[in-house]
């Protein structure tokens, strides 16, 4: 390993910021300035190397015209599924970001973001089989992969132009960063996933001018040598998986980020667990880590657009987005850990 590698430390925060503002849960994602004030509420007390705004996985859906279960202090969830036919797919626009739904709430979100932190700013936007899930019913879109490829392939290519879209007006406002969510592909076997998600997520990365980093929640080791041959400059993994083994796999400097369990550590360990975790994780990346190679946004380093970086290729984070009751000593520790051992990014 070399001894000059700096590493990121960027857990997905987002919920627990809002014991810092005070604010529900309903509130960030419908009020632009909640959210953006929890936002720098973060920066401003855990100091991180990169920063996510809080996650939301229906604002895709919602732009499409799908009923959104709101709840104060809970994550919103798709109520409704909008397609059933191919009739039904040809009657859908592909959504104005500028225009449809909460996207423009984001949207002013991360330009206030890129005009005030000097740190990389993260977006999320959900990738197209867990996209293509949330408007036929995840159940029903299962049947269509296995009895109709030719619609499944359909509702997908409409469902990445929808995320690439989204993504593409994200980077326009100032994200360096764009996470696609795809947790839907869990479900499905490594044949499958290269045929009905990793082309199309391959599709919206090579589209944007931006770091982009893979996110799947759950054990995904069966879909780990599909997903690091994917074309994306990152993957994110849940606390479920070796990630150890997954840095081994690596050979094009492709980011690993995570993953200290969100639940189990974050929300119900004590500081000190806290801290022993994320040091043991780190002291046994270390023998796997390599150089981040990923051509990225001038806001990782001090050269421009498309300079290389030499940092390690492990990213410290949370193995999924953490929960809005992690108690903030929780977090507080989880990064003094990471800048005890890996240092913090200059």
């Amino acid at each position: 390993m070399e001894s000059a590698k700096k590493h990121f430390v960027v857990p997905l925060l987002g919920y627990p910021g809002l014991q810092l503002t005070k604010t529900t849960v309903l509130q960030a994602l419908t009020d632009g300035n909640a959210h953006f004030e929890t936002v720098c509420a973060l920066v401003d007390r855990f100091k991180p190397d990169g920063i996510f705004y809080i996650m939301d996985l229906t604002v895709e859906a919602e732009a499409l015209g799908a009923k959104i279960n709101f709840s104060t202090n809970q994550s919103p969830s798709v109520a409704g599924h909008i397609i059933s036919s191919e009739q039904d797919l040809k009657n859908l626009p592909i959504p104005d970001p500028a225009k449809a739904g909460r996207m423009p709430l984001f949207l002013k979100v991360m330009e206030k973001m890129k005009k005030t932190l000097p740190i990389p700013k993260a977006a999320y936007v959900i990738g197209p089989l867990t996209l293509a899930g949330e408007i036929t019913g995840v159940k029903n879109l299962m049947k269509i992969l296995i009895r109709s490829a030719d619609f499944a392939q359909k509702i997908l290519e409409f469902t990445t132009e929808v995320s690439k879209g989204y993504a593409r007006a994200l980077v326009e406002a100032g994200a360096d960063i764009i996470c696609m969510l795809e947790p839907t592909a869990v479900l499905v076997s490594p044949r499958h996933f290269s045929r009905f998600s990793k082309p199309y997520v391959e599709e919206i990365s090579q589209s944007l001018r931006a770091v982009t980093v893979l996110h799947i929640c759950g054990n995904t080791t069966p879909l780990i040598p599909e997903m690091i041959t994917t074309k994306v400059n990152g993957i994110s993994i849940d606390s479920v998986v070796d990630l150890v083994a997954v840095l081994g796999k690596i050979e094009n400097g492709m980011a690993v980020i995570g993953n200290i369990d969100p639940m189990k550590a974050m929300v119900f360990d004590p500081p000190e667990t806290i801290r022993e975790k994320v040091l043991s994780l780190r002291r046994r990346a270390s023998s796997q880590e390599k150089t981040f190679s990923a051509l990225c946004h001038k806001s990782f380093s001090t050269g421009a657009l498309g300079q290389k970086i030499g940092h390690s290729n492990f990213i410290l984070s949370s193995g999924c987005d953490l929960p809005p009751e992690v108690p903030l000593e929780n977090v507080a520790a989880f990064m003094a850990a990471g800048r005890e051992l890996l240092g913090p990014v200059s």
